[in-house]
This record gives C-alpha cells, sequence and structure tokens, in this order.
C-alpha cells in the first residue's frame, strides 16, 4: 500500500536561533502485514496523527544540532540525519520508508540571506543533491 506525504513543517530554531521552516516529500508504504493493526490504532487519519508529528519533532532533533548557514552547507547531512530518524520511528509503525527529501527551506531572517550568499560551500552543495529552493521572507 504505497503512499506519499507532502507538507510544511518548522525546524523550529536552528543553534542560532533562526526560525526555519522546510517543505518535505516522503514516500511511503505500510507493511501489509501489519496495516489492520495501523488502521485500528490510528485510524485513516494516519499521516496527520502520526506521520507528521514524528517529521516535525524529527527535524526539530536535527536542526539543533546546525546553524541556519550550516543547515544549507551541511544540506546532505541534514537530510540524510532526518530521514535516519524519521525512517526508524515510523518503521515502529510499521511504515516503511521509500524516500524522504527536504525540497525548501524558507529563512525569516534577513540577516541570514547575506551571510548565506556569501558562503560557496553552501550553493555547491546544495546543487549537487537535490532540488531545493531556498527562501527568505
Amino acid at each position: 500500500m504505497p503512499g506519499s506525504f507532502f507538507g510544511n513543517a518548522s525546524f523550529g530554531s536552528s543553534r542560532d536561533l533562526q526560525t526555519v521552516n522546510a517543505a518535505i516529500s516522503l514516500y511511503y508504504h505500510v507493511d501489509p502485514s501489519h496495516a489492520g493493526e495501523l488502521y485500528q490504532k490510528e485510524g485513516i487519519s494516519f499521516e496527520d496523527n502520526l506521520i507528521a508529528p514524528i517529521i516535525q519533532e524529527s527535524l526539530q532533533a536535527v536542526s539543533a544540532c546546525y546553524s541556519s548557514r550550516e543547515l544549507l552547507a551541511h544540506y546532505p547531512q541534514v537530510v540524510a540525519q532526518s530521514s535516519k530518524i524519521i525512517t526508524r520511528r515510523l518503521a515502529e509503525s510499521h511504515i516503511i520508508v521509500d524516500r524522504f527529501n527536504i525540497t525548501s527551506l524558507v529563512f525569516t531572517s534577513p540577516a541570514i540571506l547575506s551571510q548565506l550568499l556569501t558562503n560557496s560551500d553552501c550553493s555547491q552543495n546544495i546543487g549537487e543533491f537535490a532540488p531545493l529552493d531556498v527562501i527568505f521572507l
């Protein structure tokens, strides 16, 4: 039973206390031998009741380890660490992650913009791994 979840999540605060939001995509499937158990326990709204909170908590845990600049400079590691936590936590509920990605980051501090634009490591790393939109509000 394949599924997909696209949503927005907040990284909360980065290590430098900047608010960063993200758009994510998650492709998953439910372990067929435990589908009944999942639906019985979580209901048909398991994406809202289970998947979304796990993604939110995982992103917040990972972002606390990075400054705003580092979230971009180390984008592949941020995605890998987030994916690892999300995959482990969802597996506990018999949801198997096929693919996870962070598709955009939204920074709300204008001061971060100049720091990020002058850091060549950030743009190099992002371009190598995925199409990522970076937005400054």
